[in-house]
């Protein structure tokens, strides 16, 4: 499973994909690609991205301030205000290379108690909870009005999150926990299912999911299991 200390560990977008092997994003026109990652729970944003240069830091924050760039164990200098926590070097590198960008003190007009229904705002978009029933991600899907003919985007997850729920058409994926399923299991089921539209139509999705969810390389050095899973658990 891949942690949240997995991410921070090496946040950048070569780093993520290095922590989700056999995964490749979908085809695009561009090289661009916007990557998303919803810490769950809670980040101390002035851990993360430390304002070791304002003078009033080592008084507010006392044992939990972290030592100035330069110094051992010290913060990754951003600029004459703030340093990235030491474990962050991968989001630090790209930044130096102008391909992070640090936006702090950010958050949405919620401002109850209830951490679920934060969450809820953070992922709709809205500015009140239930305002809204999908994700801004998805949302912001709409101006490719399906021109890339198949889904523009994956959630790394077993369920779509709310963030990328609604009527712009997205899929998911995540690491089976099921056992290898042989091939010949495959082709029984497409035998199966030849004349059912439903199930055929959800086995050939899952089967060719790994166009977005992984490369062909991938799925030879897995012997095809990843598909496999995929295509079984489709049908579950």
């Amino acid at each position: 499973m891949v942690t949240r200390r997995d991410i921070l560990r090496s946040a950048s977008l070569g780093a993520v994909a290095s922590v989700l092997p056999g995964v490749v994003f979908a085809k695009a026109e561009t090289q661009s690609r916007l990557v998303l990652v919803i810490l769950r729970g809670a980040a101390d944003g002035l851990a993360i991205a430390a304002p070791f240069g304002d003078p009033n830091y080592r008084k507010v924050r006392g044992e939990l301030a972290m030592p100035a760039p330069g110094k051992d164990g010290g913060l990754l200098k951003l600029d004459e205000l703030f340093g990235l926590h030491p474990s962050m070097a991968g989001v630090h590198d790209a930044f130096k290379k102008k391909r992070a960008l640090v936006v702090h003190a950010v958050a949405s007009p919620y401002r109850e108690r209830s951490h679920f229904d934060g969450q809820d705002v953070l992922e709709n978009g809205g500015s009140e909870v239930g305002l809204l029933r999908d994700g801004w991600l998805n949302r912001a899907l709409e101006p490719l009005g399906g021109s890339l003919g198949h889904e523009a985007a994956i959630a790394m997850a077993v369920n779509t999150p709310l963030v990328l729920r609604g009527e712009n058409s997205v899929t998911s994926w995540a690491p089976s926990r099921l056992p290898d399923t042989e091939e010949s299991t495959i082709r029984r089921l497409q035998d199966l299912y030849a004349n059912d539209e439903f199930f055929a139509t959800r086995l050939a999705q899952a089967i060719n999911s790994q166009e977005i969810a992984g490369d062909e390389a991938g799925m030879q050095r897995n012997g095809g299991n990843n598909r496999n899973a995929a295509a079984v658990r489709s049908m579950m």
